[in-house]
């Protein structure tokens, strides 16, 4: 920012904005025959990415990056920089070509080119007998703002012939469900390749690498990829993989509230060997059907084996809450006060099933789910029942289990 006020404020016939390929990640890609304008106005330098210090014959300063890619027999390349007009003070353009072993990985690189300094007319960068298929970097640098022309020629050099791309993965099209699996894209004559993955016709990653890897995959699902190249006026598109997955048997059932102390049996299913994690609160972790009691919400996670030897895994929480409030009195005398027999944290028990009594165990009110529209209000059929002590038993998930019922009585007051 400090660079580009100085820029802004020091000169009076030029005003340049921040380039965009001052840095490897954002070179700019070169495609046989198209030359491209540049300039070094506003680039920043950056020693650690631009290289390793000795490669070269000139010092970074305002650095921009190209790339560009050889085809698959490799060869000559020349990339010619012309038309160069420089202002301000300090070192003319200079440049030179860099082959990675490693994208961005200034380590990596080797130098397979000439190396050229303080050009005020141009000069021509010469890499001879590169590999096929490789990726090469273009650094251009000057102390000045120079803009310029550079172009890439030769033999070599990837051009606008037409990309291919097939995809492999690593299990030959057969996996149990919920395994990962990694799918291998193979470009040809593809410059600087990003891809786009689809699973049944849709995008659902792109990736500057030419590997993708799901867990997610069922049955039939189709995988393909496109590959944009930057010499390429089309995407081009790979086979497509049918996988064929062996589905997940394992079933660890619903999920269940319990109050604080309580418990519940899980209804876990599928496959054989079951085996719960975490053991926590389970009276037998290799049981379909262990009693869970955990001191506090866990989610517990179920793994089975099928006959084809895939392991699968699902999972059930059991959430505890505070046990409910039931209030042993309330006045539904219509002062706008206790009107109501308001049962306390009954929310966390959205089927909690209630059933009231009077003394002569006729029923009085029922309901399954207790939301403030159902609160009793001391009536029955919409006749007001007399002040009594009534009896009530709860079952707070309404699943039969007599070992969680509450129990007891409420008393109407008028």
């Amino acid at each position: 920012m400090i660079r580009f006020l100085f820029i802004l404020l020091g000169c009076s016939s030029f005003v340049y904005a921040q380039t965009g390929n001052d840095g490897c990640n954002s070179a700019e890609s070169l495609c046989g025959g198209t030359p491209l304008t540049g300039n070094t106005a506003g680039a920043s330098s950056s020693n650690g990415e631009d290289g390793t210090a000795g490669l070269t014959c000139f010092p970074f300063e305002k650095t921009v990056w190209y790339s560009f890619s050889t085809n698959n027999t490799g060869g000559n390349v020349s990339v010619n920089v012309t038309n160069v007009n420089c202002t301000g003070n300090g070192n003319n353009l200079s440049g030179i070509i860099y082959q990675p072993g490693t994208p961005c990985d200034a380590s990596t690189y080797n130098v397979v080119s000439n190396c050229e300094t303080g050009s005020t007319v141009g000069f021509s960068l010469t890499a001879n007998g590169l590999a096929p298929n490789g990726t090469f970097y273009v650094l251009i640098t000057s102390g000045k703002d120079c803009s310029f022309d550079i172009e890439a020629l030769g033999p070599g050099l990837s051009s606008s012939t037409t990309p291919s791309v097939s995809i492999t993965d690593n299990t030959g099209g057969t996996v149990c469900e919920q395994t990962p699996v990694t799918f291998t894209a193979n470009v040809v004559d593809c410059a600087t390749p990003t891809y786009d993955w689809l699973v049944n016709g849709v995008v659902v990653s792109t990736t500057n690498t030419n590997t993708y890897t799901t867990s997610t995959l069922t049955n039939g699902d189709n995988v393909q990829v496109e590959a944009n190249c930057a010499c390429a006026g089309t995407p081009a598109t790979s086979n497509s993989i049918t996988m064929s997955t062996f589905s997940s048997v394992a079933d660890a059932g619903p999920d269940a509230i319990i109050p604080g102390g309580g418990s519940t049996v899980l209804n876990g299913s599928g496959g054989t060997t079951p085996l719960w994690t975490p053991a926590n609160g389970l009276s037998d972790p290799t049981s379909y059907s262990p009693n869970a009691s955990p001191q506090t919400t866990t989610t517990y996670t179920l793994t089975v084996t099928d006959g084809n030897g895939c392991t699968f895994s699902d999972s059930v929480t059991v959430t505890v809450v505070d046990t409910i409030i039931v209030p042993n009195t309330f006045t539904p005398n219509g002062d706008g006060f206790n009107d109501t027999w308001e049962i306390l944290r009954v929310a966390s028990f959205p089927t909690i099933k209630i059933t009231v009594y009077d003394r002569w165990g006729q029923e009085v009110y029922k309901t399954i789910g207790y939301p403030t529209s159902k609160q009793w209000d001391g009536t029955k059929g919409g006749s007001k029942l007399p002040a009594s002590t009534y009896y009530y038993i709860i079952d707070p998930n309404n699943d039969g289990d007599e070992s969680k019922l509450v129990t007891g009585s409420v008393t109407i007051v008028y």
